[in-house]
């Protein structure tokens, strides 16, 4: 594969192209399935608005994925699923587990060398990518869950926020 690849709304790419990758989700679909023969960097371009839940099970040893905002953009990774509906982890962005469509506790796999950057510098300290659960997404759970054999595994440089889903109740 390229080792470069862009995540975004269509026009975002730089150069004013389509991103290889819509959706986050689309992007860690393809990766569960590649064979790593290099780095890959995998930039996002725009905010991105994730309606199903992402697993992500790769192990590219002794190669790096890195996950971060194109230089100069300032996104937000929005989930608004967040549950399973086959009893898999209750989280959005799921690593240590693949899945396309339902994520399931009894597929985990061994996990390397993911990097997840916040900042849009190459080499920065800057916190420009925000990664959220919708404050309405089902069972109110967390944006990440990291679960089975995992190692080299970085999250930085990110805002990452958790939204408790609004609750109402009423009674006589």
């Amino acid at each position: 594969p390229k080792n470069t690849y862009y995540i975004g709304a269509a026009g975002t790419k730089p150069g004013g192209g389509d991103p290889d990758f819509a959706t986050l989700k689309a992007a860690c679909d393809s990766l569960n399935k590649m064979t790593f023969t290099e780095n890959l960097t995998f930039y996002i371009t725009s905010d991105l608005n994730e309606a199903e839940n992402i697993g992500l099970a790769i192990n590219p040893s002794p190669y790096t994925v890195t996950f971060k905002p194109y230089t100069g953009i300032v996104p937000t990774i929005t989930f608004q699923k967040a549950t399973d509906s086959n009893s898999g982890p209750s989280g959005a962005w799921v690593i240590g587990i693949p899945g396309t469509n339902n994520i399931a506790w009894n597929d985990m796999r061994t996990t390397r060398n993911i990097i997840i950057d916040g900042s849009n510098l190459a080499d920065g300290t800057t916190k420009d990518l925000t990664i959220q659960n919708a404050s309405t997404a089902h069972r109110n759970t967390m944006p990440f869950v990291l679960v089975g054999d995992l190692s080299n595994m970085t999250i930085k440089n990110c805002n990452i926020y958790y939204k408790v889903q609004t609750v109402s109740t009423s009674g006589n």
